[in-house]
Parts: C-alpha cells; structure tokens; sequence
C-alpha cells in the first residue's frame, strides 16, 4: 500500500472493518483512527494537539493488550511523537507549500 492508502484505511476504513470486534479490542482502534484524524487535519488547534498527545500512550497500551508482543516494533511506537512535531511544524500539507515557495 501506498501511504496515502494507508492513511485513508487508518482514518476512515478502520472503523469499517473492525466495527464487528468487542468493544475492547474496538474502543482503542477508533480511539487510534480519531488520533491520525486530528494530526492529518488541515486546522490543527494547539489544546486539540496537546490532548491527543496526552492520550496517545494511552491508546497504544490499550493496543498492546490486543495484539500480540510479536506485533510491535518501534514504528508502533512512532505516534507519540507525531502530535508533539505537527504542534512545532503545523499541518504537512502547509510545510510542503512553504518548502515549495522558498524553492522558487
């Protein structure tokens, strides 16, 4: 999959396939899918940013009591940071624009 593919099934697919699971195993995959949706937004509010990176941590032990230990590595671990790095940058998508800009 591509990564544009792979953010269209954790943000709005995900809720889809999974919604027949228990809700233990449900309740932390949207919790997951809502996370990748506040990054991913083209407005990022700071209280929102600072929010979801509280409960990150949160929704990955959650996650952890799901799927097995062979399931992760540290690319599962990846999201902690990424709430803390759009607060800093702002939304991607305005990164790449101003990155554009100063090329030209």
């Amino acid at each position: 999959m591509k990564s544009h593919d792979t953010h269209v099934f954790i943000e709005t697919l995900l809720q889809i396939a999974f919604s027949a699971t228990p809700a233990d195993v449900l309740e932390p995959l949207l919790d997951f899918s809502d996370f990748f949706n506040n990054i991913c937004a083209n407005e990022q509010r700071e209280d929102h940013l600072m929010k979801t990176h509280r409960n990150i941590p949160l929704i990955l032990c959650k996650l952890e009591t799901v799927f097995p230990p062979e399931f992760w590595n540290i690319m599962e671990h990846r999201p902690i940071y990424l709430a803390q790095e759009a607060y800093l940058s702002g939304p991607v998508h305005f990164f790449n624009w101003l990155k554009k800009q100063g090329e030209d």
